[in-house]
């Protein structure tokens, strides 16, 4: 018998009930080491922080964030490019442990981040708040671009606008789209890398253009900051039969928005600013970095790299850095970490036990059209003789009796097979089932996941590819609210 007291299973740590906060932190002290490590262990265990610590993270860090230009320069002996995380906390902790021991970058180190901290993973809100205390603790050695997801449209569209909601309250989520909106652009490296989550723009020839315009808003439909944001490489990029000196940029039919550019116009553009490469973010990568290698280039004149591996749980794909220093740079790839498990779309208990009692409601239902006595029965019965009955009458009925039975199949099937169903939810990249997989009962399920579970990296980008897409505009407002 289970124990109603004690942990069943006391090797899983508890998951703490207090609200982390850190005593001390004011406008002299943004963070220390030692309140760093205490955030981290209280994330890590899937702890809340406290709302005036919260508020202290997203304020402070954006505060610095509005100080900084569009394009930051970077001078470092080793620098650290860090791709998309997607709410992968726990594959971010696993990189940074191994790169760099999990310590602050000190003296001639410099983290930058490409973007996409939030969205499609579970703990984006964890990603942030260790995100901007490591950027408190050392402001110029973290460097935090802004992605096309740190995006109030995007994210109301996706997932962190509700995981953020569930856990803190709706004004912090305010103060953490004004640090989106704040965040700078892009970043230069040693003079060579150029690093941005998309990439470049037709409308940018000398990259200090970038620092005319103000950024402090919402993701725009188009323009230069949208195309630093959301535009990709086109898919012929590498075609050594291919320059297309006229034609370098194109739109981006996958994305619906913005660009793609060819080899020609980024080496234009690497030229007239005397750079090497385009770093950049934005496309899931199987091996967790590509290098665009043309046979005009002695190096790779773009270089992606993604950093969540196995991304949303279905992709299998490794993550990547890279790591610069004056004289190489070093790929370094990871493979994902065990991250705690949770029911898809913000799931409780309660909710997920839904399909249980619709179970019993529909039982309940069929029981009280089993009350009548024999004699009821056949009364009723002469008063619904199908000579009484109009042709739609007995239509009607008959599809009432089919849409109870079908009800109670689909109850059925989700409380035998609820397990297998959540597991299917979890490995689909959009979060649904196939419409048509109850129906199938028991038998539809399985092979929806083992379909889906036999996926390659392609098939899988397929089926996600829908994600991909700049989602329609549905909320107007948006586009007119942190605007400064």
């Amino acid at each position: 018998m289970l124990s109603t007291t004690e942990r069943n299973i006391p090797e899983v740590p508890l998951i703490p009930q207090h609200r982390e906060t850190i005593s001390g932190l004011d406008a002299n002290v943004l963070m220390t080491e030692e309140g760093l490590k205490k955030i981290r262990a209280h994330l890590y265990l899937q702890g809340l922080l406290s709302e005036s610590l919260v508020d202290h993270l997203l304020q402070k860090s954006y505060e610095i964030a509005k100080k900084e230009p569009n394009l930051v320069e970077v001078k470092a002996e080793c620098s650290v490019v860090i791709g998309d995380i997607h709410g992968q906390f726990y594959d971010l902790l696993n990189i940074l442990e191994k790169v760099l021991a999990d310590r602050p970058p000190k003296d001639k180190t410099v983290y930058v981040f490409l973007g996409d901290y939030v969205d499609r993973g579970s703990f984006g809100s964890e990603v942030v708040f260790y995100l901007a205390a490591l950027k408190l603790l050392t402001p110029k050695n973290i460097i935090l671009l802004r992605g096309n997801h740190e995006s109030e449209r995007l994210n109301k569209n996706f997932n962190f606008c509700e995981e953020f909601q569930s856990k803190y309250s709706t004004n912090l989520f305010d103060k953490c789209q004004d640090l989106f909106n704040a965040l700078p652009l892009c970043a230069v490296i040693n003079s060579k890398y150029f690093c941005a989550h998309g990439g470049i723009s037709p409308d940018v020839n000398n990259f200090n253009e970038i620092n005319k315009f103000r950024r402090y808003r919402e993701v725009p439909t188009k323009g230069v900051m949208t195309d630093i944001l959301w535009s990709d490489p086109c898919r012929d990029y590498e075609d050594n039969s291919s320059t297309r000196k006229n034609e370098m940029f194109f739109f981006n039919e996958q994305r619906q928005i913005s660009f793609r550019y060819n080899h020609a116009g980024v080496k234009r553009f690497l030229v007239k600013n005397k750079l090497t490469c385009v770093i950049r973010g934005h496309e899931v990568q199987e091996a967790g970095v590509k290098l665009f290698q043309h046979k005009e280039d002695k190096f790779p004149s773009l270089i992606t790299v993604f950093s969540a591996p196995n991304y949303v749980d279905s992709y299998k794909n490794k993550g990547a850095v890279l790591v610069i220093t004056q004289k190489d740079l070093d790929i370094r790839k990871f493979s994902e970490v065990d991250h705690p498990f949770l029911l898809p779309d913000g799931l409780n208990a309660f909710t997920w036990s839904l399909p249980f009692v619709g179970e019993r409601v529909n039982q309940m239902l069929v029981d009280i059209l089993n009350v009548c006595t024999d004699e009821e029965l056949k009364e009723d019965c002469k008063e619904l003789s199908p000579s009484r009955m109009s042709p739609e009458r007995r239509e009607i009925i008959r599809n009432k009796i089919k849409a109870v039975g079908k009800m109670g199949k689909y109850y059925q099937t989700i409380q035998k097979e609820n397990e297998t169903i959540m597991k299917l939810k979890v490995l689909s990249p959009s979060g649904r089932l196939e419409p048509g997989t109850l129906s199938g009962g028991k038998t539809g399920i399985l092979a929806a996941l083992e379909k889906l579970e036999h996926l390659d990296f392609n098939q899988i980008k397929q089926l996600d590819a829908e994600n991909e897409k700049m989602p329609e505009v549905t909320n107007k407002s948006v586009f007119m609210k942190h605007v400064y």
